[in-house]
């Protein structure tokens, strides 16, 4: 769990734009004071995207662009176009999960379980043996 806390006077203190702080005080007006977990993270990113990269830039909220997600249950997650660059996903347990479109550049796969067949989401460096990644082999 991550503790997260940011206010209105947090953005400004950061320089945030006129329209961000718009759009935090329409959907969080008392701001945010609570344990997050990874699953809060990514929900937060999948639905503000560049307003929480700008936040996480600046380290008001969660960085999840190299987060670790090593040995986390993510069955059936919906994480379609998430950028997910140089995270852990090593061990996670991924089948039924949707990644398509997805930023895995350099993200850690190895033994994440996805599941007997290939995800066509899955890159190329990458194969399926017994239902885990590893790296392929040249």
């Amino acid at each position: 769990m991550i503790h997260v806390r940011l206010t209105t006077e947090d953005l400004r203190e950061h320089d945030a734009c006129d329209g961000g702080i718009e759009r935090f005080e329409e959907v969080l007006p008392d701001g945010i004071d609570s344990e997050w977990t990874p699953l809060h993270g990514w929900m937060a990113l999948v639905t503000f995207g560049s307003d929480y990269r700008w936040a996480a830039a600046r380290g008001l909220v969660p960085d999840l662009v190299s987060a670790d997600f090593a040995d986390a249950d993510l069955t059936d997650a919906d994480l379609a176009f998430a950028n997910l660059a140089r995270a852990n996903l090593a061990r996670v347990y991924l089948a039924g999960a949707n990644l398509a479109g997805a930023n895995l550049a350099d993200a850690d796969l190895a033994d994440a379980y996805v599941g007997r067949s290939r995800p066509v989401w899955l890159p190329e460096q990458w194969d399926v043996r017994d239902g885990y990644v590893c790296r392929r082999e040249l």
